[in-house]
């Protein structure tokens, strides 16, 4: 097992600047700043990351991508004295699942159903309308026949 070392605490976010910042494993920094955060992690922990699970900058933002953190670092995770550790592991799997089904995919190789993802159900939606409607608009001061 990789063993990786304590970094820095982050200065600046996308989010701005972290009112609060805790090393929950080292390298991995969950932050919070007057309007969101999420975690931030080290080069290191950034380059350990699942290339299918690792997004181009080191900051996962809480709602959605918080998840890939704590899928991609699972077992370290599930060590942590914290309470109810087990299920916030478990829910990251399944978020992963349903928000991330290419990222999914591409980690486990098993494709995602319409039933499992609302993002695969939205793409479905969308490609089967195509082609089906058209809309025609006219607009702007270049004739006076157009309103």
């Amino acid at each position: 097992m990789t063993r990786f070392q304590p970094s820095p605490r982050p200065e600046t976010t996308p989010w701005g600047s972290p009112d609060r910042a805790d090393q929950v494993l080292p390298g991995i920094w969950r932050v919070s700043t007057p309007s969101h955060g999420g975690y931030v992690l080290s080069d290191e922990r950034q380059a350990a990351m699942a290339d299918a699970l690792r997004r181009t900058d080191p900051f996962y933002e809480e709602d959605v991508d918080y998840a890939l953190v704590l899928y991609g670092f699972a077992s370290e995770f599930r060590r942590l004295p914290v309470l109810g550790i087990a299920l916030q592991v478990e829910n990251a799997r399944r978020s992963v699942r349903c928000w991330h089904p290419d990222r999914w995919a591409a980690l486990t190789g098993e494709e995602i159903t319409v039933g499992e993802s609302h993002v695969v159900r939205r793409r479905a939606a969308y490609t089967a309308i195509i082609g089906q409607y058209e809309s025609v608009s006219a607009s702007g001061s270049w004739a006076d026949w157009v309103p």
